[in-house]
């Protein structure tokens, strides 16, 4: 069996650990730094086809939540918030408008 190392910030472990999980993939972790000396872990798995598919859609589902993007409305501007988050604050938004 061929396996492979994902280097990750130490903030992510516990996240990307329990997606893991929920996939029945088994890792191992291992403590590192990263080239500008932050924590890092070290991720070690087997690599199968279920592991590549995987990793495929937690890397698509971290660019779109790191997707920053620009809202201005009647003078109001937001930068650098995701999609998620705008809907939110819009939904929010209009619950407050609609009280009377």
């Amino acid at each position: 069996m061929i396996n492979i190392g994902i280097v990750i910030p130490a903030s992510d472990l516990d996240e990307i650990k329990s997606a893991l999980a929920a996939q029945a993939i088994e890792a191992k972790a291992l403590d590192s730094a990263g080239f500008d000396g932050t924590a890092a872990v070290s991720l070690i798995v087997t690599l199968t086809p279920m592991i590549c598919t995987f990793l495929a859609k937690l890397y698509h589902d971290r660019m779109a939540a790191q997707k920053a993007m620009k809202f201005k409305y009647k003078g109001i501007e937001l930068t650098g918030v995701s999609e998620a988050t705008l809907r939110r604050l819009a939904e929010r938004a209009m619950v407050q408008v609609e009280k009377p």
